[in-house]
């Protein structure tokens, strides 16, 4: 995936995957398993996968991951292991547009190499999502 392509990625399950995967290094899981109450939400080992059954899919459940382009407290999780990860600095700020505002979450290195990276979205938690792809999708 190119630097073009996520940073046009609109919110949805598609980057939030792509975050569960690269981000978090937990892929999405292929297991089933039996639900003891249909009203439950079951969740990954890393927390970044859950699966409710559908009654309208015959209570067969399928994996969707954590919105973190959508919900801003999982765009926290997203800065916070970054921070932990490596010695990172982060900025979100907002832009005036003549469409209106957006955000930019920029995220640079305190390393000696001082290594940047931005991304603009009508969300900061899409924005955050983005910035996070472009450090770790090898982008």
């Amino acid at each position: 995936m190119n630097k073009s392509q996520i940073e046009n990625m609109p919110a949805g399950k598609e980057i939030d995957g792509l975050v569960a995967e690269i981000v978090f290094g937990e892929s999405k899981p292929v297991y089933t398993h039996v639900h003891d109450n249909v009203f439950s939400t079951k969740w990954s080992n890393g927390k970044n996968w859950h699966c409710t059954p559908e009654y309208l899919n015959g209570d067969i459940c399928e994996w969707t991951p954590k919105a973190f382009s959508m919900d801003i407290s999982a765009a926290q999780e997203v800065i916070s292991l970054i921070v932990v990860k490596e010695p990172f600095t982060w900025r979100i700020e907002s832009i005036n547009t003549e469409t209106g505002i957006k955000w930019r979450a920029c995220l640079w290195s305190d390393k000696a190499d001082r290594s940047e990276y931005s991304a603009e979205a009508d969300t900061i938690a899409l924005a955050v999502s983005r910035v996070a792809l472009l450090k770790y999708g090898g982008v």
